[in-house]
């Protein structure tokens, strides 16, 4: 298998002037980026020693940065960041006792983040997305590689279910999922390499449609959608 980096692009997308690498400092195994409720940009990793790393944008579109700061004690397999139904930043992580657990930027002046209580699933990598409703979704792959999925049932008070829903799949590598404005789309690498996607069929519950292969094999998967609403995957 070609081990090359492959995307499409709109036609309509305006073309970008990048600056460059800078060097941010610090190692990483994995990483996350995105924007509090502020503008400015986190980025959160799992470093060598699987501890979690923050580092934070000074102002919104600023070439400044913190620097590399501990987030805590704990021990991380990968992080993942999402904006919730208020703004608020949440970080996700797969700890190393495979559990998922939640943060919740509550301060971003600050810097004060609050902890939810973990969930009750096992997982191995995972996605999150907020759907039309508000309503942040996990799509996981269990530590036996069975592909799960936990919708939250009230973003008010960050309720979760207490087991996650099977999708049926088994086998899969690698996960990533996007809003499309009114439906979510989740795209995996299944257990022989197969680019597969499928659709949020309903935008008030938690159903899903079936599997559809794109015809293309993938060792790892991105996915995002531009200011026209296009989604894009690499």
């Amino acid at each position: 298998m070609k081990s090359v980096i492959e995307g499409h692009v709109s036609s309509k997308t305006p073309q970008l002037n990048w600056n460059g690498q800078m060097p941010l400092g610090g190692k990483a195994k994995q990483i996350a980026t995105a924007q509090d409720q502020n503008g400015c940009q986190h980025i959160f990793y799992v470093g060598l020693n699987n501890h979690i790393y923050q580092n934070i944008q000074l102002e919104p579109n600023g070439v400044l940065w913190s620097g590399e700061t501990p987030f805590s004690n704990l021990k991380a397999n990968e992080v993942t960041l999402v904006q919730d139904a208020n703004a608020a930043l949440n970080l996700f992580y797969i700890g190393t006792d495979h559990h998922i657990h939640q943060h919740i930027l509550v301060d971003p002046v600050h810097n004060q983040w609050s902890e939810a209580p973990v969930l009750n699933v096992l997982a191995a990598t995972m996605a999150v997305a907020r759907d039309s409703f508000e309503k942040l979704n996990i799509v996981y792959v269990a530590t036996y590689a069975g592909l799960f999925h936990m919708r939250q049932i009230d973003p008010a008070t960050n309720e979760w279910p207490t087991d996650g829903t099977t999708f049926g799949d088994v086998g899969p590598r690698q996960v990533c999922m996007t809003d499309l404005a009114n439906v979510l789309m989740l795209v995996y690498i299944n257990g022989t390499h197969d680019l597969v996607r499928r659709f949020k069929s309903s935008a008030d519950d938690d159903s899903w449609s079936g599997p559809s292969e794109f015809g293309a094999k993938a060792r790892q998967v991105a996915s995002a959608v531009d200011a026209l609403g296009v989604p894009h995957i690499f």
